[in-house]
């Protein structure tokens, strides 16, 4: 895996990490909505507040931490959704290296999975238990010898909450590992650290001249890197809000 540096002509952020981040977004925007999600045809929406947001982030890492996962890595695996974001900052509360790919719905899927599973050293898999459900129903040879812990994120108790601790992490510690498409070769992945994302996030705010006012729309996937960094941790970092939909409805 290659490593993600900077380009220091771009204005940097004061932010310490993303978890400093968020935490001070809870702090100073406690009941400003920063997610929007529409489904069902935009029939429904469920929103979220920065300070809810702040709270499951160290509800999930505080089990993570119960579990001795600290240092490690863990595969994100949920289709479009608020859900998507609480398990990816719930592995940066917790210092778990969290890898976004995409569920797997074909037997290349599978395969581009596998690979990624390799290449990460883990066999950890945060996700929904409806997913969870279907994927060892339809991929259950393919699944039979790889021991994989599966962790579905609705199951965790709120009393976690209170226990979490917060790990030691700053600008150059790795926060989350992003994997190519691998569409005419394997996958490859590139470390990403706390630094490079607040370094990218100051960058796309000055070039749009984006602020906390800002009202964002989005219906990437969240596995792609823009739709990541540009669609969700772009209104995070502003402390703005973020409506957004799955790609398929889109």
């Amino acid at each position: 895996m290659e490593k993600l540096i900077d380009n220091p002509t771009i204005p940097n952020s004061n932010y310490s990490s993303m978890i400093d981040l968020l935490s001070h977004k809870a702090m100073i925007h406690p009941e400003k909505v920063v997610y929007t999600f529409l489904s069902n045809d935009n029939q429904d929406e469920t929103d979220i507040t920065y300070q809810e947001l702040h709270m499951y982030a160290q509800q999930i890492a505080a089990y993570l931490q119960h579990l001795g996962l600290e240092g490690q890595r863990a595969l994100l695996m949920y289709p479009s959704g608020i859900d998507y974001v609480k398990a990816f900052l719930g592995c940066i509360y917790a210092n778990v290296t969290p890898v976004p790919v995409y569920p797997p719905g074909l037997s290349r899927n599978m395969e581009r999975l596998k690979a990624i599973m390799d290449d990460s050293a883990t066999n950890i898999i945060l996700t929904t238990t409806q997913l969870h459900s279907k994927i060892s129903f339809h991929f259950s040879d393919e699944l039979s010898n790889m021991n994989l812990k599966w962790i579905p994120i609705a199951d965790i108790s709120h009393d976690y909450r209170d226990q979490w601790s917060q790990p030691k992490v700053d600008k150059e510690s790795l926060a989350f590992l992003q994997y190519t498409s691998g569409s005419t070769s394997s996958p490859k992945g590139v470390m990403v650290t706390h630094g490079n994302i607040l370094h990218n996030e100051a960058m796309i705010k000055a070039a749009c001249q984006h602020n906390e006012d800002t009202v964002m729309l989005g219906w990437l996937p969240m596995y792609h890197d823009m739709g990541l960094i540009g669609n969700i941790l772009q209104p995070l970092y502003l402390g703005a809000k973020c409506v957004f939909m799955s790609p398929m409805d889109f």
